[in-house]
């Protein structure tokens, strides 16, 4: 019976974050993925109504700064950022949508109070403001309990994984 238990636990813990991106069929461009020689040199990072009332009314950390630099540092990975490039590709991110439990709400109601999530849109556009790409990204991190961590925890892996994955996108790496 342990030995179930056991594999049940482990199972749910490795199926319980998920991350994905969504594209535009409609796009008429041959996609998001960003060249080196174009360079993104702007991203503009902004929060939706939603997500602005929800950080003042929860009291979450959110710090816009570190988010940023978060997705610099993913862009950076794959050569895909030159702040200094003035001719350079501009990113747009929209965090539409955001939910972060209390460690309290997470530990005692565990699975019940449902999963930390964050999701937008990236709009990514040439430096004469022309769309080249239109995606949106979503992720979630759906552990509970008392081993899933604090609030901070939660929400620095939330900016992380968002980060990861507008750079995977934009590089063409997301497979």
């Amino acid at each position: 019976m342990n030995r179930i238990f056991s594999i049940v636990f482990i199972a749910v813990l490795l199926c319980s974050c998920s991350k994905n991106v969504i594209t535009d069929p409609k796009q008429t461009n041959s996609g998001s993925q960003i060249s080196r020689a174009q360079a993104i040199s702007t991203i503009d990072l902004k929060l939706g109504k939603n997500v602005k009332a929800k950080i003042k009314d929860e009291e979450v950390d959110f710090s816009q700064r570190q988010f940023k630099r978060y997705i610099q540092q993913y862009l950076g990975k794959f050569d895909l950022y030159d702040q200094s490039n003035s001719t350079g590709v501009v990113v747009e991110v929209t965090i539409t949508h955001m939910r972060v439990r209390s460690y309290l709400a997470s530990a005692a109601l565990s699975y019940g109070s449902g999963p930390d999530f964050m999701r937008g849109t990236v709009v990514v556009k040439n430096a004469q403001g022309n769309l080249l790409s239109q995606f949106e990204v979503n992720v979630v991190y759906g552990k509970s309990g008392i081993f899933s961590g604090g609030q901070e925890k939660r929400l620095l892996w939330l900016k992380r994984a968002f980060s990861q994955q507008i750079a995977l996108q934009l590089s063409g790496n997301n497979d």
